[in-house]
């Protein structure tokens, strides 16, 4: 046992010595060459990472935006689509309204006539009357409505330019390369 222990600690001893001084960890050494270039790639490689890591996240920020920004226009271009649709009601009730007018004052001119051949009565010529003031009442409203939803159809038509706008914005955003931290364009050192 004794032969074990003094076997053992003379090969412990003989690996020190023979052990060279850089294979320690607290080597007071310099590093040698090879391990300063390596010093210098890993330092690049983080440096790439950084950088590909705040494109990502540019990339990121800006598809979330574009994304917004889409779900706005199709919102915006439903309500367009509603407000031409409006109009175009509108203005097909104008077209039933002032055809109801002419109608209504041919009828009127008609009532006149057999009031005159004794015919008909006032109280038939005042019918006509108070149906012709109302068609021009309906017309008058419809007017005002169709009015109004050009002047929403305009505002709409703008929100939507807008946002469009907005989009290409971030489309040329994207196509351009990402700044480094010193505002200039990133680029690739090799």
């Amino acid at each position: 046992m004794r032969t074990l222990v003094a076997i053992s600690a003379f090969c412990l001893i003989a690996l020190i010595v023979v052990t060279p001084r850089h294979a320690f960890a607290q080597s007071a050494a310099p590093a040698p060459q090879g391990q300063s270039a390596t010093d210098q790639e890993l330092r690049e490689i983080a440096g790439e990472l950084r950088l590909l890591r705040a494109e990502m996240r540019r990339i990121s920020i800006n598809a979330q935006r574009a994304q917004v920004l889409i779900d706005r226009i199709r919102l915006q271009q439903e309500q367009v689509a509603r407000v031409r649709r409006d109009i175009g009601d509108v203005q097909e009730k104008l077209e039933q309204v002032r055809s109801d007018q002419a109608r209504a004052k041919a009828m009127i001119k008609a009532v006149r006539k057999q009031q005159e051949a004794g015919v008909r009565d006032e109280e038939d010529v005042k019918a006509f009357t108070l149906a012709i003031e109302e068609f021009d009442n309906r017309e008058q409203a419809l007017l005002r409505k169709e009015a109004a939803l050009a002047t929403e159809l305009e505002l709409a038509q703008g929100n939507l330019a807008e946002l469009d706008s907005k989009l290409d914005e971030i489309e040329r955003e994207m196509a351009q390369p990402a700044a480094d931290d010193k505002g200039q364009p990133a680029t690739r050192q090799d």
